[in-house]
């Protein structure tokens, strides 16, 4: 699934776009989107790597928590509300970590 997502997503956004507009949007932003693209693949692959090296319960509580640290950058840094349903899923994923860590 993550390797097709760099065929589904560009199939799709041709068949939804003029070309001229869509090249007109990579060039604006295909600095930061080869950035998150190499990000993202490490990312992926850290995590499957700690898989082999760590019993999976403790790799998907630290994998849980990256979720909390995105929803707090969304909120102070990108100005997101933290709404009713945001305090839910921090709550949620709180419950558990503790729960995994028991």
């Amino acid at each position: 699934m993550f390797f097709l997502d760099g065929f589904i997503v560009p199939a799709y956004a041709l068949i939804k776009r003029p070309l001229p507009q869509i090249r007109t949007a990579i060039g604006e932003v295909w600095l930061s989107g080869l950035c998150v693209a190499v990000l993202s693949t490490l990312g992926y692959w850290l995590v499957i790597w700690a898989f082999t090296q760590e019993r999976i319960a403790p790799v998907a509580v630290l994998r849980e928590t990256s979720v909390l640290f995105a929803l707090f950058i969304s909120v102070f840094f990108i100005g997101e509300r933290f709404s009713r349903l945001r305090t839910l899923v921090t709550i949620l994923i709180v419950v558990g970590v503790i729960c995994l860590r028991i």
